[in-house]
C-alpha cells in the first residue's frame, strides 16, 4: 500500500509533504508512518486529514493526531455504499439524498430531518433509526462526512482525497 500526504500551499497549489510504501494496513503501522511524519514536520499536526473508512487509520490518527479534525473522503464514502448496499447506492434517489446530506446540511436538526426520508425512500421497511449495520455505522460518523459538521473545520474546501489528483 501507498501513502501519500499532500495539502495545499497558500496559492491553494497541492503540494507534497510526504510518501511511505506500507507492507501491510494495521494499527501499529500507521501509528509508526504517522510517528516518522511528526518528526519529519518537526511536531506539527496536519490541521485536517482525509482518509477512507479504514479504522485502523481511524485509530492510529486518533492515537497519534489528537488534534488533526479527521475527514471521510466523499468518493471513499460512495465506494463504500456500492460495497455494502449494492444498486440501491446506484439510483437517482439514494445519490440526490447523499449530495445534499454531503454538501448542503446547515445544521445538526436539517440533518437529522433530511436523514429520515432518504432511509424512508431507499430502504422502504428498514428501521429509520436502526437502519442496516453499515448505515447505523455510517450515521455515526456523520461529523467526517457531513457539510455541517466539516464548515465548523478547516477543509480548504474539500471534500474528497481526489482533490489532489485535479
Amino acid at each position: 500500500m501507498s501513502a501519500l500526504f499532500v495539502g495545499l500551499n497558500h496559492h491553494q497549489q497541492v503540494m507534497i509533504f510526504g510518501a511511505c510504501l506500507m507492507y501491510d494496513e494495521m494499527i501499529i503501522s500507521f501509528q509508526w508512518l504517522f510517528s516518522n511524519f511528526l518528526d519529519c514536520m518537526k511536531g506539527k499536526e496536519p490541521t485536517t486529514l482525509f482518509t477512507d473508512q479504514d479504522v485502523a487509520i481511524a485509530a492510529a490518527i486518533k492515537s497519534k493526531f489528537s488534534s488533526t479534525y479527521h475527514v471521510l473522503c466523499t468518493w471513499h464514502l460512495r465506494l463504500n455504499a456500492e460495497e455494502h448496499i449494492g444498486s440501491i447506492s446506484r439510483t437517482q434517489e439514494f445519490k440526490d439524498h447523499m449530495m445534499y446530506l454531503f454538501y448542503h446540511v446547515d445544521t445538526v436538526e436539517e440533518f437529522d430531518i433530511a436523514w429520515v426520508p432518504m432511509i424512508e425512500e431507499c430502504f422502504p421497511g428498514v428501521d429509520v433509526k436502526s437502519g442496516t449495520y453499515w448505515l447505523s455505522r455510517f450515521l455515526k460518523l456523520r461529523e467526517k462526512w457531513c457539510s455541517e459538521w466539516l464548515k465548523r473545520n478547516f477543509t480548504a474546501g474539500m471534500t474528497t482525497t481526489q482533490h489532489a489528483g485535479q
